[in-house]
């Protein structure tokens, strides 16, 4: 197996091309898990608090942080007055 090129190889020979047993291989795009299929990835940040306490909310009701934030979606789009869009209940 070919070592690594390291930062000391680009210094010692800045204009060389690099073989092409020294390009990484495009990785192929992963397929996606079913539950995904057909939907949008949707990320945000909140304080670590709020995720612990989202974390321990799902744990005694017994769901999974997605549901919850699902039912969280369609009230803020039924009290905006929009059709409710997240329907998958666990």
């Amino acid at each position: 197996m070919a070592r690594k090129p390291s930062m000391a190889d680009a210094v010692a020979a800045p204009n060389r091309a690099p073989a092409p047993a020294e390009i990484p291989a495009a990785k192929s795009v992963a397929a996606r898990a079913p539950s995904r299929a057909g939907r949008k990835g949707v990320a945000f940040w909140v304080e670590p608090e709020a995720g612990r306490q989202l974390r321990i909310l799902a744990a005694e009701e017994g769901r999974t942080t997605q549901s919850l934030m699902e039912e969280a979606l369609d009230m803020l789009f039924q009290n905006r007055g929009k059709y409710r869009l997240a329907r998958r209940l666990e």
